[in-house]
């Protein structure tokens, strides 16, 4: 099999799987909030599961790159579809069940984090040495796992006007099992590193900010300023949550037309211009929630700013990182990205009753502005000497 359809096939198998996924994060939210339980309660289970990569990528990492990556992720596949018939029937039990559903989510999303390193790290194989060559590879995999919020939305669209949130439960348990027999029959590199340690936890955050120390600052930033995106789009929503997968569905589309405007090189001389977009766009959907197509609009111009910029990052980070600490280190960077943005899902929704929708944009806007200055005061200059896109 050539390796393009080798890359087809992985990238198609991981874009059902994420489309399985996001359709049921994105649903449980509206569905919670529609029936009865508060914004606060669907945000502590989607913000303590969006948590769980920190911890497996803070204790378990290390062990992505000792074990075979094709057989980890067939076997979470497995689980995370077999724990899928658990969360029907805990849902079905009602708010008497909601401790055991909040459980079974976390415990899910544990299996699911487990395995991401080891698709990061085929991903890694897929391309060549040089950075052009790793970065196309970092979009296509960043564009099939968030890409697939577009389906995701649509189908929670669908599943909040015409069908259940148990149909919902069974979708993201078909996509599970799909991925994996994909993954079964690819012939997809296998290597491990006998000699990673398989102890040393902090080593991986070491490799990370070594090989990686500008790339991670603005991943941080990335971080700071999406934090707490399903509750921020939820406020959006207000009454209304049948916009919520609605708004949800720019973040993917945003994902896609980034990609193609990076792989184009169309804005590589552009960082802080990037940096100031986004912090306007953040500003301006804060003070119009609930219009529309209005508010779609602004939400796309802002993802679309977004993921040029977390492209660009995964990029640098692709390229400037060893394929033998690649799965390890792939689980630490994911580890603080999500820390911040797991944390921010329960803050979100904390603050709801106290800080306007217009302040909470202003506030990643004010973030914005703060990483506009650095990048064009210490950035622009290293990207011009490397001839890589600006940051």
């Amino acid at each position: 099999m050539s390796l393009a359809k080798i890359s087809s096939l992985f990238y198609f198998g991981t874009f059902l799987s994420y489309v399985g996924n996001y359709t049921f994060i994105i649903s449980l939210v509206a569905f919670m909030v529609r029936d009865g339980y508060s914004l606060v309660e669907a945000s502590s289970i989607v913000g303590t599961a969006r948590f769980m990569p920190v911890l497996v990528g803070t204790f378990l990492g290390q062990l992505a790159d000792k074990l075979s990556a094709r057989r980890t992720i067939i076997v979470c596949e497995l689980i995370a579809s077999t724990v899928s018939i658990a969360l029907l029937w805990a849902w079905g039990i009602g708010k008497e069940g909601y401790l055991y559903f909040f459980a079974l989510v976390v415990f899910r999303y544990i299996v699911t984090s487990f395995q991401s390193g080891s698709r990061a790290k085929i991903t890694k194989y897929l391309g060549s040495s040089d950075y052009g060559s790793q970065s196309k590879q970092a979009i296509k995999f960043n564009s099939a796992t968030e890409g697939a919020t577009i389906l995701a939305a649509a189908f929670s669209w669908l599943s909040l006007k015409y069908l259940s949130f148990e149909a919902v439960i069974v979708f993201d348990m078909v996509t599970f099992i799909l991925n994996g027999v994909i993954i079964w029959f690819l012939p997809v590199a296998d290597q491990r590193n006998d000699r990673a340690s398989s102890v040393d936890i902090l080593k991986k955050f070491k490799d990370l900010y070594y090989h990686n120390p500008v790339a991670v600052f603005m991943h941080l930033g990335l971080a700071l300023v999406i934090m707490g995106n399903s509750a921020f789009l939820s406020r959006l929503a207000g009454s209304d949550q049948s916009w919520f997968p609605i708004f949800a569905s720019a973040y993917g589309i945003g994902t896609l037309l980034a990609g193609w405007l990076e792989s184009k090189g169309t804005l590589h001389k552009f960082g802080t211009s990037l940096w100031l977009g986004l912090g306007i766009c953040f500003s301006v959907v804060g003070f119009i929630p609930e219009l529309g197509w209005i508010t779609w609009s602004a939400c796309l111009l802002k993802d679309i700013a977004f993921w040029v910029l977390y492209h660009r990052v995964t990029g640098y980070m692709q390229s400037d990182t060893p394929t033998e600490v690649y799965a390890s280190v792939r689980h630490a960077f994911s580890a603080q990205f999500v820390a911040v943005v797991a944390l921010g899902e329960i803050l979100v929704g904390s603050w709801e009753p106290y800080v306007p929708i217009f302040a909470d944009g202003m506030i990643r806007g004010f973030v914005c502005l703060v990483i506009a200055i650095f990048s064009a005061l210490v950035l622009s200059k290293r990207s011009a000497q490397d001839a890589r896109p600006n940051l």
